[in-house]
């Protein structure tokens, strides 16, 4: 993406939405991490206060002496913020980034999301939305809104961006992209966009069986009991929030083994999910748009996907004959992450 632009990112099953909105700051979090002397970049921690008082950690990498403002390239992940980015004992950002190394011009940005690792909060896969669902302040919405706030008003950037998400929050994107003119370009990977397609993926048997959980933890709520929970993967045999065939190797491939992550999740979490259907605004999308398709995409159906990216009005398809998460690995997550720079460098 040109310098003027701020690049927004969110990792895997993550939600990216933005806006500028005022709020108290909080005192920073004194720095505990360190880049090199002989380093071309600095590292900076902080823990950055949502609009409810909670604050997330966040990883920022900035390089020395710039010349100027400059864009922002946000990630904000379930994963352990700290391992997004890679050995900060590297003297250079390029180094460092790897793959995700856009150029010397840009300030990283690595954040925890609401209730992971070293940030605080409650935390839910599939966080609803304020509304019917959701009676609070906040959602994955506000909280990323949040945070770019508070980066435009502690360092020297621009107030315009673009955003990327992947699986879930390539949803959210789109539903982004929809709301906030700011927006200048977005990258939508294999992108959620409805559930109604995804669960008919799955049979019938997972759908009764989905449906028999939610009533379940629907009556603990009414009766303030624990949630009933459901595995996030187990396998496509039982009810799961991911319960495609590749989901358990897939995803927890991407959990660190040194996390202290559960596989369980609230099963009013699959409710939720039912009643989020991004496609709806597809057609309000108007900036430019690159959506990636996994041809083998068992969890989120490809046709859906491609009817979405056909209503937006700027949009560039990108399909690879590939599973959910191959993407995310190896030759295929090099060749996606390529392209993905290069569109959002043009636009």
């Amino acid at each position: 993406m040109k310098s003027n632009i701020s690049v927004i990112s969110t990792s895997t099953l993550l939600t990216l939405l933005f806006g500028f909105l005022l709020f108290a700051e909080l005192p920073a979090q004194q720095t505990v991490r360190t880049s090199l002397p002989d380093a071309d970049f600095t590292v900076r921690e902080e823990m950055i206060p949502m609009r409810d008082g909670v604050r997330l950690y966040t990883l920022i990498l900035s390089p020395k002496d710039p010349a100027g403002p400059l864009p922002v390239l946000l990630l904000r992940t379930p994963y352990n913020a700290n391992r997004a980015p890679g050995d900060l004992s590297a003297s250079s950002l390029r180094e460092v980034l790897g793959t995700q190394f856009l150029g010397q011009d840009y300030i990283y940005v690595f954040q925890d999301i609401r209730g992971r690792y070293r940030s605080e909060g409650e935390y839910f896969m599939y966080r609803a939305p304020r509304g019917p669902f959701n009676a609070t302040t906040t959602d994955e919405t506000t909280d990323a809104w949040d945070c770019i706030d508070w980066l435009v008003k502690n360092f020297s950037t621009n107030d315009r961006v673009g955003v990327w998400g992947t699986s879930y929050p390539g949803g959210h994107v789109m539903v982004a992209a929809a709301q906030d003119p700011q927006i200048e370009a977005i990258v939508c990977q294999t992108p959620f966009v409805d559930p109604l397609s995804s669960m008919r993926l799955l049979g019938r048997k997972y759908i009764f069986g989905a449906a028999v959980a939610v009533l379940r933890d629907a009556m603990r709520i009414i009766t303030f009991r624990k949630p009933y929970y459901v595995p996030v993967v187990n396998g496509p045999t039982g009810v799961a929030c991911l319960a495609s065939a590749d989901s358990t190797s897939g995803y927890l491939s991407l959990v660190p083994t040194s996390s202290s992550w559960a596989n369980v999740c609230p099963a009013r979490s699959l409710m939720l999910l039912v009643c989020y259907r991004p496609r709806r605004v597809a057609r309000r999308v108007t900036c430019p748009a690159l959506v990636v398709v996994a041809e083998k995409d068992s969890l989120i159906d490809g046709h859906a996907v491609r009817k979405a990216a056909r209503r937006m009005s700027a949009s560039t398809l990108m399909s690879l004959p590939v599973g959910h998460f191959e993407l995310y690995v190896g030759d295929p997550f090099e060749t996606v992450v390529t392209a993905q720079v290069e569109f959002l460098v043009k636009h």
